[in-house]
């Protein structure tokens, strides 16, 4: 598999255009064609900042996941501290807990998302295709978390998508 000299796509040695940006590789000597296998040393690097930037979110996805889980607990105590005993309707308790329970929910989600971040993190560095393949889920799911999280999952996204990273984890 060869890359394409002007854009990088894969291309064949029977090409006669490449199928991305119409280059006429006939016109290209066969020397020129960059082979895909000498391009993937150089994602080597971009996956690790990759496996190590996404471990670290994940991390603190787990300290905005605890104290949001602390918070989820203290809330309906809060909401239910400077009412009077004789005040207290069902509707106020009702209200707080519920309040509470829905901060933990997302406390939850935040616990669970960073440890899979953890996770397909290491896997990434380790060059395992599960590693890949989570890592452009999580990218894709960063794509709504302006403006790091977008920079990360379209990064992401980009990079793990690229012949010269697909051949890292499939040999």
């Amino acid at each position: 598999m060869y890359s394409c000299p002007n854009c990088g796509a894969s291309i064949t040695s029977n090409d006669l255009f490449c199928q991305t940006c119409g280059l006429d590789l006939t016109k290209t000597q066969p020397p020129q064609f960059t082979k895909s296998s000498d391009r993937t040393n150089e994602y080597r690097g971009y996956i690790q900042i990759l496996g190590y930037v996404e471990m670290v979110f994940g991390v603190l996805s787990l300290i905005i996941g605890v104290f949001a889980a602390i918070i989820a607990v203290f809330i309906p105590i809060l909401m239910l501290q400077g009412i009077a005993a004789d005040d207290l309707g069902s509707s106020t308790e009702i209200i707080a807990v519920f309040v509470g329970v829905i901060v933990f929910i997302v406390a939850l989600l935040f616990l669970i998302f960073g440890i899979a971040q953890i996770v397909y993190g290491r896997r990434l560095l380790q060059h395992k295709s599960s590693g890949r393949t989570g890592t452009m889920v999580i990218g894709a799911l960063h794509l709504f978390d302006i403006p790091f999280g977008t920079a990360f999952g379209a990064a992401a996204l980009y990079i793990l998508s690229r012949p010269e990273a697909i051949d890292l984890f499939e040999g």
